[in-house]
């Protein structure tokens, strides 16, 4: 009777939880599945018909289907490795033990706090091949500046370097809390031991923060998949005028 009273206490703790992942999450999955397989008007709900595997087939003979589906496998694949080692580069950085340092952490994790939209039309300007910010090094030493989102060949690359400017910066906090985490014991003792820096590294630095490697990867992998603010913004709703391609 004493279990039963705890699992009906422990049920009514993690009701609202559970009520939210119902109604929201839950709920809405099914009914996806559901309407998949059907034809379905928003402003008709009632006449919603079984077509089967129409909607299936049409997507995948969708030749944007695959290229989106291309182009979001590339931003995964090179944005997801290229995100966590920034993040660790930036972290280690900022785990040094200089003046200011407040400053420079600060600094780092403030351009997460910026939407998606304001950073897409800030680096809209910034990567203008005509008078952006970043044609200023490449006018310097006398190059053409790429098109950057105006052309599909730099434009993954652009939205590339707009994600990561926005996004680093939480994830090299979440990097630099797990250093924190390490025992500085371990340290002491491989200097001790005569360690250099790289053995520091690749012995005790890298197997302390697997967890928090593998969880920020497993975060990338979800973040990057779902793209779809910046591209969009950028290459269509905004003035980029590119696309990817």
């Amino acid at each position: 009777m004493r279990a039963i009273r705890r699992n009906i206490k422990g049920l009514l703790f993690i009701a609202p939880w559970l009520v939210g992942f119902l109604v929201f999450g839950l709920y809405p999955m099914i009914m996806a599945v559901v309407l998949a397989f059907t034809n379905y008007n928003i402003l008709q709900p009632d006449k919603a018909q079984f077509i089967g595997l129409t909607n299936l087939h049409t997507l995948l003979s969708d030749s944007l289907f695959w290229k989106s589906l291309g182009n979001t496998g590339y931003m995964t694949l090179v944005g997801v490795p290229l995100a966590v080692g920034l993040a660790l580069v930036v972290a280690l950085l900022l785990n040094q033990n200089v003046r200011g340092i407040s400053f420079y952490r600060t600094a780092v994790f403030l351009p997460t706090l910026v939407p998606p939209m304001v950073v897409t039309l800030l680096f809209l300007w910034i990567l203008n091949p005509n008078y952006g910010l970043l044609k200023v090094p490449f006018d310097a030493v006398g190059i053409q500046s790429p098109g950057w989102l105006a052309d599909p060949a730099y434009s993954k690359l652009a939205i590339l370097l707009m994600v990561l400017w926005g996004t680093t910066g939480q994830t090299a906090v979440i990097t630099l809390a797990g250093l924190k985490d390490i025992p500085r014991q371990l340290y002491e003792a491989a200097s001790i031991d005569g360690a250099g820096r790289w053995t520091k590294f690749q012995y005790i630095t890298l197997p302390g923060l697997s967890p928090v490697i593998f969880y920020n990867v497993l975060t990338g992998v979800l973040f990057f998949i779902q793209i779809f603010t910046q591209a969009f913004t950028a290459t269509i709703g905004g003035s980029g005028g590119g696309g990817t391609g």
